[in-house]
Protein backbone atom coordinates (compact mmCIF):
# COMPACT_ATOMS: atom_id res chain seq x y z
CA UNK A 1 0.00 0.00 0.00
CA UNK A 2 1.26 3.57 -0.79
CA UNK A 3 2.24 6.02 2.08
CA UNK A 4 -0.21 6.60 3.95
CA UNK A 5 -1.35 10.14 5.95
CA UNK A 6 -2.86 9.62 8.94
CA UNK A 7 -4.30 12.50 11.43
CA UNK A 8 -4.36 11.55 15.43
CA UNK A 9 -7.06 14.06 17.36
CA UNK A 10 -5.36 13.79 20.75
CA UNK A 11 -5.42 15.85 23.82
CA UNK A 12 -2.38 15.46 26.98
CA UNK A 13 -3.52 12.15 28.66
CA UNK A 14 -1.18 9.54 30.70
CA UNK A 15 -1.85 6.52 27.67
CA UNK A 16 -1.34 8.88 24.50
CA UNK A 17 2.05 7.65 24.47
CA UNK A 18 1.27 4.25 24.40
CA UNK A 19 -1.09 4.73 21.47
CA UNK A 20 1.69 7.16 19.62
CA UNK A 21 4.40 4.13 19.75
CA UNK A 22 2.14 1.43 18.40
CA UNK A 23 1.24 3.44 15.20
CA UNK A 24 4.51 4.28 14.95
CA UNK A 25 5.70 0.58 14.97
CA UNK A 26 2.81 -0.33 12.42
CA UNK A 27 2.95 3.02 10.01
CA UNK A 28 6.15 4.66 10.90
CA UNK A 29 6.72 7.85 9.41
CA UNK A 30 2.70 8.19 8.33
CA UNK A 31 1.13 9.65 11.39
CA UNK A 32 0.77 13.64 12.27
CA UNK A 33 -0.12 13.85 16.12
CA UNK A 34 -2.66 16.94 16.92
CA UNK A 35 -2.58 18.01 20.16
CA UNK A 36 -5.39 19.80 21.98
CA UNK A 37 -4.29 20.86 24.92
CA UNK A 38 -2.60 23.99 26.67
CA UNK A 39 1.17 23.54 26.90
CA UNK A 40 3.48 22.50 29.02
CA UNK A 41 2.40 19.05 28.56
CA UNK A 42 2.58 16.62 31.39
CA UNK A 43 2.57 13.39 29.69
CA UNK A 44 3.13 13.71 25.90
CA UNK A 45 7.27 14.28 25.07
CA UNK A 46 7.59 17.63 22.85
CA UNK A 47 11.25 16.36 21.90
CA UNK A 48 10.10 13.46 20.20
CA UNK A 49 11.07 12.99 16.34
CA UNK A 50 8.13 13.13 14.92
CA UNK A 51 5.18 14.89 13.41
CA UNK A 52 3.56 16.64 17.20
CA UNK A 53 1.78 19.89 16.22
CA UNK A 54 -0.34 21.69 19.09
CA UNK A 55 -3.55 22.81 17.76
CA UNK A 56 -5.79 26.34 19.91
CA UNK A 57 -9.35 26.38 19.23
CA UNK A 58 -8.61 29.38 17.08
CA UNK A 59 -6.99 27.26 14.60
CA UNK A 60 -10.07 24.73 14.84
CA UNK A 61 -11.74 26.42 11.47
CA UNK A 62 -8.61 26.14 9.35
CA UNK A 63 -8.07 22.75 10.20
CA UNK A 64 -11.28 21.03 9.74
CA UNK A 65 -11.91 22.76 6.83
CA UNK A 66 -8.95 22.82 4.74
CA UNK A 67 -6.02 20.09 6.57
CA UNK A 68 -7.66 17.40 7.21
CA UNK A 69 -8.89 17.02 3.61
CA UNK A 70 -5.33 16.03 3.14
CA UNK A 71 -5.72 12.97 5.22
CA UNK A 72 -6.42 9.06 4.69
CA UNK A 73 -7.54 8.71 7.98
CA UNK A 74 -8.74 10.64 11.03
CA UNK A 75 -8.30 9.12 14.39
CA UNK A 76 -10.26 11.07 17.60
CA UNK A 77 -8.63 9.97 20.76
CA UNK A 78 -11.86 10.19 22.59
CA UNK A 79 -14.93 12.56 21.68
CA UNK A 80 -13.43 16.01 23.71
CA UNK A 81 -16.13 18.93 22.63
CA UNK A 82 -13.34 20.17 20.43
CA UNK A 83 -13.54 17.30 18.49
CA UNK A 84 -17.55 17.37 18.08
CA UNK A 85 -16.98 21.20 16.44
CA UNK A 86 -14.47 19.48 14.08
CA UNK A 87 -16.84 17.35 13.52
CA UNK A 88 -19.36 19.80 12.23
CA UNK A 89 -17.44 21.60 10.43
CA UNK A 90 -15.42 18.61 8.31
CA UNK A 91 -16.21 17.54 5.03
CA UNK A 92 -15.50 14.16 3.14
CA UNK A 93 -13.49 13.30 5.86
CA UNK A 94 -12.56 9.38 7.47
CA UNK A 95 -13.08 9.68 10.96
CA UNK A 96 -12.48 7.08 13.56
CA UNK A 97 -13.50 7.20 17.23
CA UNK A 98 -11.10 5.54 19.49
CA UNK A 99 -13.87 5.57 23.21
CA UNK A 100 -12.90 6.21 26.25
CA UNK A 101 -15.62 5.74 28.69
CA UNK A 102 -16.51 9.50 29.85
CA UNK A 103 -17.13 10.40 26.22
CA UNK A 104 -20.17 8.28 25.85
CA UNK A 105 -21.22 7.81 29.41
CA UNK A 106 -21.34 11.33 30.59
CA UNK A 107 -21.55 13.65 27.79
CA UNK A 108 -22.53 17.01 27.75
CA UNK A 109 -22.50 17.63 31.62
CA UNK A 110 -25.01 14.61 32.09
CA UNK A 111 -24.35 12.31 35.08
CA UNK A 112 -25.99 9.24 32.76
CA UNK A 113 -26.21 10.55 29.19
CA UNK A 114 -26.60 6.70 28.18
CA UNK A 115 -29.25 6.49 30.84
CA UNK A 116 -28.44 2.52 31.72
CA UNK A 117 -28.56 3.60 35.83
CA UNK A 118 -24.69 4.48 36.66
CA UNK A 119 -25.47 5.11 40.24
CA UNK A 120 -26.69 3.00 43.41
CA UNK A 121 -29.35 4.70 45.46
CA UNK A 122 -27.10 5.53 48.46
CA UNK A 123 -24.75 7.39 45.73
CA UNK A 124 -27.73 9.15 43.76
CA UNK A 125 -29.20 10.48 46.86
CA UNK A 126 -25.41 12.49 47.20
CA UNK A 127 -25.56 13.37 43.91
CA UNK A 128 -28.85 14.96 44.60
CA UNK A 129 -28.27 16.69 47.43
CA UNK A 130 -24.78 17.73 46.12
CA UNK A 131 -26.75 19.28 43.08
CA UNK A 132 -23.96 17.31 41.23
CA UNK A 133 -23.65 17.86 37.58
CA UNK A 134 -20.14 17.34 35.27
CA UNK A 135 -19.75 20.43 34.25
CA UNK A 136 -20.61 23.55 33.27
CA UNK A 137 -20.05 23.37 29.56
CA UNK A 138 -20.52 26.77 26.99
CA UNK A 139 -23.48 27.17 25.50
CA UNK A 140 -21.76 26.12 22.08
CA UNK A 141 -20.73 22.61 23.27
CA UNK A 142 -24.19 22.34 25.17
CA UNK A 143 -25.72 22.58 22.00
CA UNK A 144 -23.49 20.51 19.96
CA UNK A 145 -24.27 17.64 22.98
CA UNK A 146 -27.74 17.71 21.99
CA UNK A 147 -28.79 14.30 21.68
CA UNK A 148 -30.49 15.18 18.17
CA UNK A 149 -27.04 17.49 16.92
CA UNK A 150 -25.09 14.52 18.68
CA UNK A 151 -26.70 12.16 16.21
CA UNK A 152 -26.25 13.97 13.24
CA UNK A 153 -22.56 14.48 14.37
CA UNK A 154 -21.97 10.91 14.83
CA UNK A 155 -23.26 9.55 11.41
CA UNK A 156 -20.12 11.73 10.01
CA UNK A 157 -17.92 8.86 11.68
CA UNK A 158 -17.27 5.53 10.12
CA UNK A 159 -15.43 3.04 12.62
CA UNK A 160 -15.98 3.21 16.32
CA UNK A 161 -13.61 0.69 18.94
CA UNK A 162 -14.88 1.54 22.56
CA UNK A 163 -13.00 -0.39 25.38
CA UNK A 164 -14.98 -3.24 25.59
CA UNK A 165 -16.76 -4.79 22.36
CA UNK A 166 -20.01 -5.40 24.08
CA UNK A 167 -20.18 -1.32 24.34
CA UNK A 168 -20.51 -1.07 20.44
CA UNK A 169 -24.23 -1.62 20.55
CA UNK A 170 -24.88 0.48 23.43
CA UNK A 171 -23.74 3.29 20.84
CA UNK A 172 -25.42 1.92 17.93
CA UNK A 173 -28.65 1.66 19.46
CA UNK A 174 -29.07 4.69 21.61
CA UNK A 175 -27.84 7.45 18.32
CA UNK A 176 -29.50 5.40 15.65
CA UNK A 177 -26.31 4.51 13.83
CA UNK A 178 -27.02 1.74 11.37
CA UNK A 179 -24.11 2.14 9.43
CA UNK A 180 -21.15 2.44 12.40
CA UNK A 181 -18.85 -0.10 12.22
CA UNK A 182 -17.00 -2.07 15.43
CA UNK A 183 -13.75 -2.56 15.20
CA UNK A 184 -11.33 -3.49 18.15
CA UNK A 185 -8.59 -1.80 19.57
CA UNK A 186 -7.29 -0.45 22.98
CA UNK A 187 -4.40 1.61 24.79
CA UNK A 188 -1.51 -0.53 25.12
CA UNK A 189 -0.37 -3.98 26.05
CA UNK A 190 0.11 -6.09 29.15
CA UNK A 191 3.41 -7.28 28.57
CA UNK A 192 4.59 -3.60 27.20
CA UNK A 193 3.21 -0.81 28.80
CA UNK A 194 1.50 -2.81 32.23
CA UNK A 195 3.60 -5.59 33.10
CA UNK A 196 7.13 -3.58 33.20
CA UNK A 197 6.79 -2.39 36.80
CA UNK A 198 4.67 -5.02 38.41
CA UNK A 199 5.93 -8.16 36.96
CA UNK A 200 7.71 -9.26 39.68
CA UNK A 201 5.10 -8.26 42.66
CA UNK A 202 3.50 -11.86 44.35
CA UNK A 203 0.47 -10.84 46.18
CA UNK A 204 1.36 -11.75 49.65
CA UNK A 205 -1.68 -10.29 51.91
CA UNK A 206 -5.41 -10.27 52.18
CA UNK A 207 -6.17 -6.65 51.63
CA UNK A 208 -8.91 -4.80 49.70
CA UNK A 209 -8.18 -2.80 46.77
CA UNK A 210 -11.58 -0.79 46.50
CA UNK A 211 -12.25 1.51 43.17
CA UNK A 212 -10.09 3.38 41.04
CA UNK A 213 -10.94 7.11 41.62
CA UNK A 214 -12.72 10.01 43.38
CA UNK A 215 -15.89 10.19 41.05
CA UNK A 216 -19.24 8.80 42.03
CA UNK A 217 -19.47 5.95 39.17
CA UNK A 218 -17.48 3.78 42.04
CA UNK A 219 -20.25 3.63 44.04
CA UNK A 220 -18.38 3.76 46.97
CA UNK A 221 -20.57 4.15 49.62
CA UNK A 222 -22.33 1.08 49.01
CA UNK A 223 -19.19 -0.78 49.11
CA UNK A 224 -18.27 1.01 52.22
CA UNK A 225 -21.51 -0.12 53.90
CA UNK A 226 -21.27 -3.50 52.81
CA UNK A 227 -17.63 -3.90 54.45
CA UNK A 228 -18.89 -2.69 56.99
CA UNK A 229 -21.65 -5.52 57.75
CA UNK A 230 -19.84 -8.38 57.02
CA UNK A 231 -17.26 -6.79 59.54
CA UNK A 232 -13.63 -7.30 57.70
CA UNK A 233 -10.55 -6.89 59.21
CA UNK A 234 -8.06 -5.87 56.61
CA UNK A 235 -6.58 -2.75 55.03
CA UNK A 236 -9.22 -1.72 52.85
CA UNK A 237 -7.08 1.23 50.49
CA UNK A 238 -9.05 3.34 47.96
CA UNK A 239 -7.41 5.83 45.44
CA UNK A 240 -9.20 9.11 45.37
CA UNK A 241 -5.96 11.19 44.05
CA UNK A 242 -8.06 11.53 40.31
CA UNK A 243 -11.73 13.09 40.49
CA UNK A 244 -14.35 15.30 42.63
CA UNK A 245 -11.96 17.05 45.48
CA UNK A 246 -15.12 17.40 46.97
CA UNK A 247 -15.99 13.46 46.54
CA UNK A 248 -13.07 12.03 47.68
CA UNK A 249 -13.03 14.11 51.41
CA UNK A 250 -16.26 12.57 51.71
CA UNK A 251 -15.46 9.44 50.46
CA UNK A 252 -12.93 9.52 53.03
CA UNK A 253 -14.60 10.80 55.68
CA UNK A 254 -17.82 7.83 55.40
CA UNK A 255 -14.51 5.04 54.85
CA UNK A 256 -13.26 6.48 58.42
CA UNK A 257 -16.78 6.46 60.21
CA UNK A 258 -17.40 2.63 59.10
CA UNK A 259 -13.99 1.38 59.02
CA UNK A 260 -12.01 2.81 61.11
CA UNK A 261 -8.15 2.84 60.82
CA UNK A 262 -8.54 -0.09 58.59
CA UNK A 263 -9.76 2.49 55.69
CA UNK A 264 -6.73 4.13 54.11
CA UNK A 265 -7.52 6.63 51.02
CA UNK A 266 -4.59 7.84 48.93
CA UNK A 267 -5.64 10.81 47.48
CA UNK A 268 -2.05 12.25 47.27
CA UNK A 269 0.11 11.09 44.61
CA UNK A 270 2.69 8.37 46.41
CA UNK A 271 6.17 7.03 44.91
CA UNK A 272 5.48 4.35 42.61
CA UNK A 273 7.53 1.75 44.66
CA UNK A 274 5.04 2.78 47.30
CA UNK A 275 2.13 1.91 45.29
CA UNK A 276 3.25 -1.38 44.06
CA UNK A 277 3.95 -2.37 47.69
CA UNK A 278 0.27 -1.69 48.07
CA UNK A 279 -0.61 -3.83 45.41
CA UNK A 280 1.46 -6.80 46.20
CA UNK A 281 -0.81 -6.95 49.78
CA UNK A 282 -3.97 -6.57 47.79
CA UNK A 283 -5.31 -9.99 46.50
CA UNK A 284 -9.10 -8.54 46.71
CA UNK A 285 -10.14 -5.90 44.27
CA UNK A 286 -13.42 -4.44 44.29
CA UNK A 287 -15.02 -1.81 41.45
CA UNK A 288 -18.77 -0.98 42.01
CA UNK A 289 -19.28 0.64 38.69
CA UNK A 290 -21.89 0.10 36.50
CA UNK A 291 -20.18 1.66 33.35
CA UNK A 292 -17.15 0.40 31.97
CA UNK A 293 -14.55 1.89 33.94
CA UNK A 294 -10.72 0.88 35.57
CA UNK A 295 -10.50 -1.69 32.57
CA UNK A 296 -6.70 -1.45 32.72
CA UNK A 297 -6.96 -1.61 36.76
CA UNK A 298 -8.75 -4.50 36.51
CA UNK A 299 -6.29 -6.76 33.70
CA UNK A 300 -3.40 -5.88 36.29
CA UNK A 301 -4.74 -7.34 39.08
CA UNK A 302 -6.32 -10.38 36.97
CA UNK A 303 -2.99 -11.02 35.93
CA UNK A 304 -1.36 -10.77 39.48
CA UNK A 305 -3.89 -13.68 40.40
CA UNK A 306 -6.27 -11.29 42.61
CA UNK A 307 -10.04 -12.28 43.18
CA UNK A 308 -11.73 -9.57 41.14
CA UNK A 309 -15.47 -8.28 42.47
CA UNK A 310 -17.36 -6.47 39.78
CA UNK A 311 -21.14 -5.05 39.99
CA UNK A 312 -23.02 -7.85 38.55
CA UNK A 313 -24.98 -5.04 36.65
CA UNK A 314 -21.96 -3.50 35.02
CA UNK A 315 -20.58 -3.47 31.38
CA UNK A 316 -17.24 -5.24 32.73
CA UNK A 317 -18.55 -8.03 34.65
CA UNK A 318 -20.42 -8.98 31.43
CA UNK A 319 -17.58 -8.69 29.49
CA UNK A 320 -15.17 -10.84 31.97
CA UNK A 321 -17.34 -13.06 32.65
CA UNK A 322 -18.96 -13.91 29.20
CA UNK A 323 -15.04 -14.23 28.49
CA UNK A 324 -14.92 -16.71 30.98
CA UNK A 325 -12.60 -15.06 33.10
CA UNK A 326 -12.70 -16.41 37.13
CA UNK A 327 -14.11 -13.18 38.77
CA UNK A 328 -17.12 -12.79 41.09
CA UNK A 329 -20.05 -10.51 41.59
CA UNK A 330 -20.27 -8.13 44.67
CA UNK A 331 -23.41 -10.13 45.59
CA UNK A 332 -21.58 -13.12 45.83
CA UNK A 333 -19.29 -11.31 48.37
CA UNK A 334 -22.20 -10.27 50.27
CA UNK A 335 -23.17 -13.96 50.45
CA UNK A 336 -20.10 -15.57 51.23
CA UNK A 337 -17.63 -12.98 52.61
CA UNK A 338 -14.75 -15.79 52.96
CA UNK A 339 -13.91 -15.40 49.59
CA UNK A 340 -11.76 -12.39 50.97
CA UNK A 341 -9.56 -15.32 52.20
CA UNK A 342 -9.72 -17.57 49.29
CA UNK A 343 -7.06 -17.76 46.65
CA UNK A 344 -7.60 -18.67 43.06
CA UNK A 345 -5.44 -21.76 42.39
CA UNK A 346 -2.78 -22.26 39.91
CA UNK A 347 -4.89 -23.48 36.73
CA UNK A 348 -7.57 -20.69 37.48
CA UNK A 349 -4.89 -17.94 37.55
CA UNK A 350 -3.39 -19.48 34.69
CA UNK A 351 -6.50 -19.19 32.68
CA UNK A 352 -7.31 -15.85 33.34
CA UNK A 353 -3.61 -15.14 32.11
CA UNK A 354 -3.82 -16.53 29.08
CA UNK A 355 -7.19 -14.80 28.50
CA UNK A 356 -5.61 -11.82 29.34
CA UNK A 357 -2.89 -12.42 26.39
CA UNK A 358 -5.76 -12.95 24.18
CA UNK A 359 -7.41 -9.64 24.34
CA UNK A 360 -3.93 -7.52 25.36
CA UNK A 361 -0.76 -8.99 24.34
CA UNK A 362 1.38 -6.90 22.49
CA UNK A 363 0.99 -9.37 19.51
CA UNK A 364 -2.84 -8.72 19.88
CA UNK A 365 -2.73 -5.19 20.05
CA UNK A 366 -0.34 -4.52 17.37
CA UNK A 367 -2.44 -6.46 14.99
CA UNK A 368 -5.32 -4.78 16.66
CA UNK A 369 -3.44 -1.33 14.73
CA UNK A 370 -2.71 -3.17 11.44
CA UNK A 371 -6.71 -3.69 11.35
CA UNK A 372 -8.23 -0.49 12.28
CA UNK A 373 -6.25 1.56 9.97
CA UNK A 374 -6.70 -1.17 7.02
CA UNK A 375 -10.14 -1.96 7.39
CA UNK A 376 -11.17 1.86 8.16
CA UNK A 377 -9.96 2.45 4.68
CA UNK A 378 -11.54 -0.13 3.33
CA UNK A 379 -14.84 0.89 4.95
CA UNK A 380 -14.55 4.39 3.77
CA UNK A 381 -14.68 2.89 0.23
CA UNK A 382 -18.32 1.41 0.76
Amino acid sequence: MNHLKIAHLMVDEKFINSAIRLFEIEFPGQNDYFIFSPSPWKYINEEMSLNIFKKKRRDILKFALKELKNFDLVIMHGLHNTFLLILLLARKTNFVWLGWGFDYYQRGGKLDSMSIGLYQNITMDYLIKEKKTISNLPIYYKLLNNDLILKFLLKKINVFAPVLPNEFELIKKKYSLSKLKYLKWNYGSIDIDYLKAINDIDISSNNILLGNSSTPTNNHIECLYLLKKININRKVYTPLSYGDKKYAYYIEKIGKDLLNSNFISLKEFIPLNEYLSILSSCRNVIQNHIRQQAVGNIIIMIYLGANIFLNKESINYHFFKKAGFYIYSIDELQENPQLLDSKLNNTEVAKNRNLINKYWSEITIRKNTRDLVFKSLEVNKI
